[in-house]
């Protein structure tokens, strides 16, 4: 492909990530900002101007590729042409006066020029030790395209999967990893973590068609870190738990501990970032780098809430499986369904042992009643939010499905008088004010879509990361508490003792050691596949 046109075709495939609810938390987050910023009048000008443009200049007839071409009037042109110079104004204004408004507002694709800048304020996007792998999935059922990229090269391929197939295969290994997602697989019944065989020959196959084109593998493989843009049914499946040779024969082994750990799996061999999109790589390293304030404090965690205001603890209490709109009654939560959530017996451990990786008071763990949506507010007012480097959520998450009633995901925090005051949308997240290195939703289901619903990585890390923090870890499915609250602190600590290793490195050594501890036996990767990072790898 000549050059220009591979250029061409780079920027068409990022244009072609159309996500709604993407656009609508990214516009939640826009007039936060704006109003942090000291915008919020120059904001209010620029929508009414576009505004009063759309109302002057009609919208084009239904048959519009037909009809005669008719001129505006002269006074009608006037005005437009007034209101199209004071909107550019405008603009000129906001991007310079609040550019990380601008950036969420009216994001641009970045180019390969850019991403392999080697001076210049570019340089930075992408570093020498990284491979940038993004993919385009067409919802029209086409078979999609894979672009990579580093300093130094750039290659892209066909994938051999159409859509439909792909949803398939990455159905069918969350079925092994995940029965008991959002009751799309009830027919397993209610099977334990990682109590189902997993098949390590469809993940090779996976792996082999996603990043094993020659043209691919020539680019990527030097490099020991990836950034991945996925696309579609990609984003409800970590890449980490992909294989990237052929299993050993014999079915059988999928579920043999000691197999499973002697497998090539991808993250022994490279450290993993996810992105939501290949512009949000200027909005971390360049817009956020330079809009960041200093943030000293080691540690908030909201763990282990109660789901009663009686605040009594019930260890046999019902899980809660089926839609996610089924959480949801007239638009507001359940009660008397979220009361009904069981506790997560080592969350607060988790929290604990998050404290001592980093030296944090006790006082930053916050559980039972205390970790509260009203606590969380009354911190985010004060400005304790945007003092801590880490913020932590240990509890039950919910990721919104096509089609329902509130088509954004949710946390469940502690008791609340008000129903709406149980949970923290993603639409509250994207309005709080946060400077944080990391968010960690150390709960179930935060990342992981329904299949069939709207590309894009989980609605939640979009949530925090246009609240201002740079690193986010999500949990994909519904994880062993037990092994999270040994996994998390196990990623800290290594960064604390190996403070020039990057997140993802962290995040890779914390994982491997879960998988090649035998007294654990948690080397399925139902145990220790379901964390991503998403945002800054370093």
């Amino acid at each position: 492909m000549p050059q220009a046109l591979r250029d061409e075709a780079f920027i068409a495939a990022q244009r072609s990530r159309s996500d709604p609810s993407a656009m609508a938390l990214a516009r939640a987050a826009a007039k936060a900002i704006a109003g942090r910023s000291g915008v919020g009048a120059m904001v209010r000008e620029y929508d009414q101007a576009i505004a009063e443009r759309d109302r002057l200049g009609a919208a084009p007839p239904e048959d519009w590729l037909n009809a005669p071409y008719i001129p505006f009037p002269a006074e009608q042109q006037v005005k437009l042409d007034n209101l199209n110079a004071r909107i550019a104004v405008l603009s000129g204004r906001l991007a310079t006066a609040a550019p990380r408004f601008w950036d969420l507002r009216h994001p641009q694709p970045l180019g390969l020029a850019a991403l392999q800048a080697r001076s210049g304020p570019d340089a930075t996007l992408l570093r020498r030790d990284e491979a940038l792998i993004s993919f385009m999935i067409p919802n029209d059922g086409r078979r999609g395209l894979v672009f990579a990229v580093t300093k130094d090269a750039v290659a892209w391929a066909k994938l051999p999967f159409e859509r439909a197939e792909l949803l398939e295969m990455i159905n069918t290994l969350r079925a092994q990893i995940d029965p008991m997602a959002y009751g799309l697989y009830a027919n397993k019944g209610n099977v334990g973590i990682g109590q189902l065989g997993f098949d390590r020959a469809l993940a090779w196959k996976l792996y082999n068609g996603l990043f094993g084109d020659t043209a691919i593998q020539s680019v990527i493989m030097s490099k020991a870190n990836w950034i991945i843009v996925p696309s579609g049914p990609l984003t409800t499946l970590p890449p980490s738990l992909l294989l990237t040779s052929p299993p050993e024969s014999g079915s059988e082994r999928d579920f043999d501990p000691d197999t499973l750990r002697r497998s090539p799996w991808l993250v022994r061999s490279k450290a993993l970032t996810l992105l939501p999109s290949i512009s949000s790589l200027r909005t971390i390293r360049q817009i956020l780098a330079k809009d960041r304030k200093s943030a000293n404090e080691p540690l908030i965690a909201f763990v282990d809430p109660s789901f009663s205001e009686a605040a009594t603890r019930t260890a046999g209490a019902a899980v809660v499986s089926g839609s996610f709109a089924a959480i949801f009654n007239d638009g507001l939560p359940d009660i008397a369904l979220l009361r009904r959530l069981p506790p997560l017996a080592h969350a607060r451990e988790e929290g604990m042992a998050l404290k001592a990786a980093l030296g944090a008071p006790s006082s930053s763990v916050l559980f039972g009643s205390a970790a509260s949506k009203d606590a969380l507010m009354a911190r985010n007012q004060s400005g304790a939010l945007a003092r801590a480097r880490v913020i932590e959520f240990a509890t039950h998450g919910f990721a919104a499905g096509e089609g329902d009633v509130a088509a954004e995901p949710m946390l469940v925090l502690s008791a609340a008088s008000r129903p709406e005051d149980w949970v923290l949308r993603a639409s509250d997240a994207a309005g709080l004010n946060l400077n944080a290195d990391w968010v960690i939703l150390s709960g179930c289901n935060t990342a992981s879509p329904d299949a069939g619903v709207a590309d894009g990585i989980s609605g939640f890390a979009r949530a925090f990361f246009f609240a201002g923090a740079s690193s986010l870890l999500v949990s994909h499915w519904r994880i062993d508490d037990e092994i999270a609250a040994r996994l998390v602190p196990a990623t800290f600590r290594y960064k604390r003792r190996h403070p020039d290793a990057s997140k993802a490195q962290a995040l890779r050594h914390a994982m491997l050691e879960i998988i090649d501890d035998p007294a654990l036996n948690a080397s399925h990767p139902a145990f220790w596949g379901p964390f991503t990072l998403i945002g800054e790898a370093q």
